[in-house]
Formats: structure tokens, sequence, C-alpha cells
């Protein structure tokens, strides 16, 4: 399944960008990725046992947070113009999404199974 990312402000399907694509003409702009906070900088602070596979594959220095079109990739959103997100909380917030839509399916099925669990009555023991 295609990975796509909808902008947290105006709720508008965002642009995949590659490495070094802007949407201006200014290299130097900064663009900084607007749920950094949210994810990377969470699992940051994390056990490292306990974070998310997609965490390792992105070490973000002080200056990369500012320049995100220098990754691999980035998402922009094309409406409100000022809304970004980085590769790296791409992939963590993709594998957090994917991780809950698992155990919520898994928690479903198990109270379906306690649903239509019948108690079986078994005879006195002599």
């Amino acid at each position: 399944k295609k990975v796509t990312q909808r902008c947290p402000h105006c709720d508008v399907d965002m642009i995949l960008l590659l490495k070094n694509r802007i949407k201006t003409t200014n290299e130097y702009e900064e663009r900084l990725c607007d749920i950094h906070q949210d994810y990377y900088e969470t699992q940051a602070k994390m056990v490292p046992s306990q974070r998310c596979i997609s965490f390792k594959a992105f070490k973000y220095e002080d200056d990369d947070k500012k320049h995100i079109h220098q990754t691999a990739f980035y998402y922009t959103c094309p409406s409100c113009n000022n809304r970004d997100i980085c590769a790296g909380c791409t992939l963590i917030k993709t594998e957090l999404e994917s991780k809950q839509k698992r155990i919520k399916i898994k928690q479903e099925k198990q109270e379906n199974v306690n649903k239509h669990n019948v108690q079986v009555q078994h005879p006195p023991s002599k």
C-alpha cells in the first residue's frame, strides 16, 4: 500500500518530494518538520529497546532538522504551502499507525471470540 500523508493543518493530501527538491528557488530556506516534536523527539526520549524500527533509520543532527529537503524525502502541503513532514517522522508515524491498527484488529478478534464463547458445563466429578 502506498504511504500518503494528510496535512495536519488543512487535511489535504500532501505531495512527496525527493531529496533536494524544493517548492521555492531558495535552497537555503528552512524547511522544518511540523510533527517532529510529536514523533521523532518523543522516540528519542524513549529507551532504545522501546523505539520503533523506523526511528533507527534516521539520525537527525540539528542542522538537518532545519533543512529536511536534504534528507531522502519529505512531504509538503500544496494547499497551505507552509506544512512539511520529514522522512523520519513519516516512517515513524506510519509504523506506529500500522502497529495500532494491528493491535485494534487483534483486540476485536479476541472480543469476538469471547462474545461467542459458550460456557461448557462439565458433569460433576465423582
